[in-house]
């Protein structure tokens, strides 16, 4: 049978194979986030999540605007095997909102 992963599990494995090469190009901030970045921003969120009683099976749901955090809390998300529904949407305003 084949192993089980997730993206997380893909994320762990590059950041390992490929730490300090470029994951992400940030367009507006000309600047690169390098596998580590990505994979150490995936586990705070992830620890948060489960200090905040999430874990395996809970739903999270997150709605926020098109951002590169997306992807930081989808991760962290993927990190604990969260359920993960997600949402865009375009309002004034930064950053991100968690709901589980």
């Amino acid at each position: 049978m084949p192993e089980t992963r997730n993206w997380a599990a893909m994320l762990e494995e590059q950041a390992a194979n490929r730490g300090d090469h470029p994951f992400l190009y940030l367009i507006d901030q000309d600047q690169y986030i390098s596998y580590n970045e990505m994979d150490k921003n995936a586990n705070r969120i992830g620890n948060y999540l489960l200090a905040n009683g999430g874990g395996p099976g809970k739903g999270i749901a997150t709605l926020m605007e098109n951002s590169s955090q997306f992807l930081d809390i989808f991760f962290g998300i993927q990190k604990n095997w969260h359920v993960h529904q997600s949402g865009q949407h375009r309002t004034p305003g930064r950053g991100a909102h968690l709901h589980y």
